[in-house]
């Protein structure tokens, strides 16, 4: 297992990001291909990735690999928070956990109460090799490999969809402007 950092070829402007030791993984190493994963299978390994603009407590993040090891043929993810200022539909938002449950009937967001998703970012994610290489393998070469459409995938095509959702390893998403926080 392979513990590495995701890292754009360029930091956006006015954007917060996490410096440490953990070994960087550049999101697409072809310029046309910036926050792509498919190099993921480069490493070799089953993978647990944090991205970079996502902080964890090391006590939390060994925990979390602890249970990955475990579970070596399961994805699992931890929670982190969205900010959105304005909703599709003109609404101020409130910050929302990024991972989704879905149902025959609806999807919606998860909650703290919810021990599974079927839809996840890659905020803190363990992604075993055997499930990179299926998807890499029947993914359109010339297509984007994301987060939204790795989980798309993996809810289609895993036996058992539902990922689990560690609530007590906590993440500080730096994709937000301090100031613009109610």
């Amino acid at each position: 297992m392979k513990l590495v950092r995701s890292w754009p070829e360029t930091i956006p402007p006015d954007r917060s990001y996490i410096v440490d030791d953990i070994p960087k993984f550049i999101m697409g190493k072809d310029g046309d291909r910036q926050y792509d994963y498919r190099y993921l299978l480069d490493l070799n390994d089953d993978v647990v990735l944090i991205e970079w603009d996502i902080a964890v407590g090391g006590e939390h993040l060994t925990a979390f690999m602890a249970r990955a090891k475990a579970e070596p043929d399961r994805v699992r993810v931890a929670p982190y928070v969205l900010y959105r200022r304005v909703s599709r539909k003109g609404r101020q938002q409130m910050p929302f956990y990024v991972h989704r449950i879905r149902t025959q009937r609806a999807r919606r967001w998860a909650l703290p109460t919810d021990t599974h998703c079927q839809m996840f970012g890659f905020g803190l994610v363990y992604l075993p090799q055997k499930l990179l290489q299926a998807f890499v393998d029947q993914m359109d070469p010339a297509s984007h490999f994301g987060d939204s459409e790795f989980s798309r995938w993996h809810m289609k095509n895993v036996a058992d969809p539902d990922v689990p959702i560690d609530w007590d390893i906590p993440l500080v998403h730096l994709h937000y402007n301090p100031v613009e926080v109610p």
